[in-house]
């Protein structure tokens, strides 16, 4: 009898947690959350893959039509190896990237209900010799930072020379401008309450983009992954995300060879005012090649040039006023020293209220 007493109380609080749990959906008047810090990778085998970009799981605003516009700015540079000549003098062997690049991304997501949001993004990628090469050199001269090997390569050029083993070395020597790939994504938060919401996230890439210019693969993208936002307390607030990305080319015989990437976000949001946040945030992805080149890290590792695992850390303030959302973040390879030197990004995005 004590047993059955038990169960039908066990009953009864599973039942009450299924009729309650919708009811504590997202409230804005408890959470002070913007989301963490959304945003495209610039380096140049990431670039040209689809990943996880780092949205948020919940859904606020059901029925709502939201419009992005972003801007990237990044530089990169980086050598195979510094060699001495007969005199001593100490040269560099290869540059393995060496140029800036400017990127215009807008896109739009339509919050179909509480539990579905799609959306589309799409991109302009440039690269250039850039104008600030002058600048960084005497910013690291002024704190003394390594340049790395900058000083001694002309400046204001662009060099993509990337080799892998994968069937596709990226190589660039002038100026462009192109289009890059299309993004198609998908979210449903399946599990809403008051601390947590968690959702799938999902999509696929249309390769419009130009393996040529380093713009795009060429082939199709499919992305999967999961996300969780908690929020502890009105001002605190955490996102986690894990994914996975797999090129169409990593399964299928292709010219280009890529692996399926692994995608992991990290993220800590600080919401000392309703309209401003503070937030710093851990990217952390697989590359989609290998190559025989070694370099040392900023761990003091040597490590696979193009196939080393991006530790990206990203800064940045996010203000929110009605409809509409303001973020800038500097972003850089913190550890392994695998992507670009820094991006800088500024996006604004507002919704429009469809019914």
């Amino acid at each position: 009898m004590k047993l059955f007493n038990n169960l039908k109380i066990y009953t009864i609080l599973v039942l009450m947690f299924l009729t309650v749990r919708p009811v504590f959906s997202f409230n804005e008047d408890f959470s002070y959350s913007k989301g963490p810090l959304y945003g495209k990778n610039i380096y140049s085998f990431i670039l040209i893959h689809q990943h996880l970009p780092g949205t948020e799981a919940v859904v606020k605003k059901p029925g709502a039509l939201t419009l992005y516009n972003t801007i990237y700015y990044s530089q990169a540079f980086s050598i195979y190896a510094l060699k001495r000549d007969q005199n001593g003098k100490i040269y560099p062997a290869e540059r393995a990237i060496d140029f800036e690049s400017c990127v215009f991304e807008s896109g739009i997501s339509y919050a179909i209900n509480k539990n579905w949001e799609i959306g589309c993004m799409w991109r302009i990628i440039s690269y250039y010799g850039g104008f600030m090469d002058a600048f960084t050199q005497n910013f690291h001269n002024l704190f003394g930072f390594p340049n790395a090997g900058r000083e001694l390569v002309p400046q204001n050029e662009v060099v993509i020379d990337l080799r892998t083993n994968n069937g596709i070395d990226l190589k660039l020597d002038h100026a462009t401008v192109g289009f890059g790939d299309i993004d198609l994504w998908g979210k449903y938060n399946f599990f809403r309450s008051r601390y947590i919401d968690s959702a799938f996230q999902f999509g696929v890439k249309i390769p419009t983009g130009n393996l040529q210019q380093v713009t795009g693969s060429e082939s199709p993208d499919f992305t999967a992954g999961l996300l969780m936002d908690i929020y502890p307390i009105k001002y605190l607030s955490l996102f986690f995300q894990t994914g996975i990305v797999v090129p169409l080319n990593s399964i299928v015989p292709a010219k280009y060879q890529p692996f399926p990437m692994f995608n992991a976000l990290a993220a800590i949001e600080i919401s000392p005012l309703r309209f401003f946040s503070i937030v710093a945030q851990m990217n952390i992805r697989t590359s989609p090649v290998c190559g025989d080149n070694k370099i040392k890290n900023n761990l003091g590792i040597i490590a696979d040039k193009v196939g080393s695992v991006q530790t990206n850390l990203l800064v940045g303030v996010v203000f929110q006023y009605k409809q509409w959302r303001f973020q800038i973040y500097f972003e850089e390879d913190t550890f392994t020293n695998t992507g670009t030197d820094y991006t800088a990004c500024a996006s604004v995005s507002t919704k429009i209220k469809t019914f």
